[in-house]
């Protein structure tokens, strides 16, 4: 994973050992699907808890930039309506 990509130093929500287990699980059993925001410096806006366990499982960054002004969309390519893993990432989702 790139090292651009810092920790927001003053983050406030601090994740439990519990949160941080679902996050590694779900990306364990379903894949990345949303992404994380920085800044233009690279350092975390959103998504602190999801970079760290997607770091610790060596899942390789994509850096899509924009100025804001579009909506980014993940496309998962291996994914159809009827897919199991599909249901799963939604019920994530909701968490």
């Amino acid at each position: 994973m790139p090292e651009s990509i810092k920790f927001d130093s003053n983050n406030y929500r601090k994740h439990s050992d519990k949160n941080k287990s679902l996050i590694r699980k779900s990306l364990k059993e379903c894949g990345a699907g949303r992404s994380i925001i920085t800044d233009k410096n690279g350092e975390i806006i959103a998504g602190n808890g999801v970079y760290e366990q997607a770091k610790a499982l060596n899942i390789p960054l994509k850096i899509i930039e924009t100025d804001g002004k579009e909506l980014v969309v993940v496309k998962r390519t291996d994914l159809q309506t009827t897919d199991e893993k599909r249901k799963k990432l939604a019920e994530w989702g909701l968490r």
